[in-house]
């Protein structure tokens, strides 16, 4: 195992593969002896997919918990058995001109409100069709089997939901300048004509987004979209929609859930993930540039010390580095406790940048560790009793809460 080939690497995992799949093609690639990855994305989602090799995967339990953006686009008046453009569809139900011209007309405001009501903390049911195990077994192998099972909930939050857009049988000018009548009339025609050709109009829907990607070889996501070739029937409406939720949230529930609140039954057809964290989508590679690059001895990965930006650090000392690596404590005395200058707390600030003792015993304690600008590990800032009444105060004490390096290593 080489220093270099530690890291995390952003790839772009496209629609198809796993995300198992790519961190084992990233894991061959770069020669790595241990791989893992963030957020789990199905092989029909695409987007960003941080992929942590070596001695990285000691981060993971640090970053795992950010929050994490979306991209979906969803259809109204499409159901799915799995909430997505992979289970059985139908469009049983549709959407009549009348619901149609009850959420859109004007700026959409229903629709707004409708997604604007996920903000805050939720209650999410658990799809059917997820890798969630009960009793030693993924949900979706009861689905398959058509086995029932007791309803599964977990706790999210949904921090901020955007409509970016949204197209249908007739356009936002159609519907705010013709009169109702006329404009009923249009979209029954349309509707009527694109189901009589068993296919979605292809231009106009969703223009591609803007990544600033062109150098990466990234396909364009939410591209107009061939929606024939997906779904069984056409659908009534298209949403594009960006959630930003807190780890484990499923998309294609607060899709379907959106759904049913306008009474409209929805599904999610492609869903991009576009962050997590600080890392980004723009940041990444395809699986294809990753290959060009590790070809050319170019596969750099993304700082350790860029990824744990928002901790406080610790500027490690040749001294304190292989007290740390060995397992040993440091402990700082408040500067009215001991006389010697370097067991004060002034030292100790210095010694850890971006925050003050205070804030970080507020943000529970923990520290990146440094030493020459390669991150060593995680540390926690610990307040302990004094041991005797001339030390009145507390003694701070830093441990090593999980080391990226060990005592080989120096």
């Amino acid at each position: 195992m080489t220093r270099n080939k530690q890291g995390v690497y952003l790839v772009y995992k496209s629609i198809g593969p796993s995300s198992f799949a790519c961190v084992a093609q990233m894991q061959r690639l770069l020669q790595a002896d241990k791989a893992g990855h963030l957020g789990t994305l199905d092989p029909f989602a695409e987007g960003l997919l941080p992929i942590f090799l070596n001695r990285a995967t000691r981060m993971i339990p640090y970053v795992e918990n950010g929050t994490k953006t979306y991209r979906a686009l969803a259809a109204l008046g499409l159901s799915s058995e799995s909430l997505d453009v992979n289970g059985r569809l139908s469009a049983a139900s549709g959407v009549s001109f009348d619901k149609f011209y009850e959420l859109f007309h004007g700026r959409a405001e229903k629709v707004v409100q409708a997604l604007q009501d996920f903000v805050g903390v939720n209650r999410q049911e658990i799809p059917l069709y997820s890798a969630k195990k009960v009793k030693g077994k993924k949900m979706y192998e009861y689905a398959r089997r058509q086995i029932d099972l007791e309803k599964q909930y977990k706790t999210i939050t949904v921090e901020k939901v955007q409509l970016n857009g949204w197209q249908s049988y007739i356009s936002a000018a159609e519907l705010r300048d013709l009169p109702y009548a006329e404009a009923e009339s249009l979209y029954n025609r349309r509707k009527a004509l694109l189901q009589q050709q068993q296919a979605w109009m292809r231009d106009g829907l969703f223009p591609a987004a803007q990544a600033k990607l062109a150098d990466k070889y990234l396909p364009e996501y939410l591209a107009p979209a061939e929606i024939a070739a997906w779904s069984k029937v056409p659908c009534d409406v298209y949403l594009d929609i960006e959630f930003t939720v807190s780890k484990g949230a499923f998309i294609r529930a607060l899709v379907h859930e959106l759904g049913r609140r306008l009474q409209t039954g929805a599904c999610t057809l492609r869903l991009l993930r576009t962050r997590i964290g600080e890392m980004q989508l723009e940041q990444a590679n395809s699986e294809l540039k990753w290959q060009e690059l590790a070809a050319a001895g170019q596969a750099e990965p993304l700082s350790l010390r860029r990824l744990l930006a928002a901790y406080p650090i610790f500027n490690c000392d040749a001294e304190s580095l292989r007290a740390f690596v060995c397992g040993r404590l440091l402990t700082f005395y408040p500067k009215n406790a001991a006389e010697r200058p370097e067991f004060s707390t002034e030292y100790l600030q210095k010694k850890i940048t971006n925050a003050n003792l205070s804030s970080i015993i507020k943000q529970g304690g923990l520290l990146v560790a440094l030493k020459d600008d390669e991150v060593v590990g995680m540390l926690r800032l610990a307040v302990q009793d004094s041991a005797t009444a001339a030390q009145a105060e507390p003694v701070y004490v830093l441990k090593a809460e999980r080391m990226l390096l060990s005592h080989e290593d120096i």
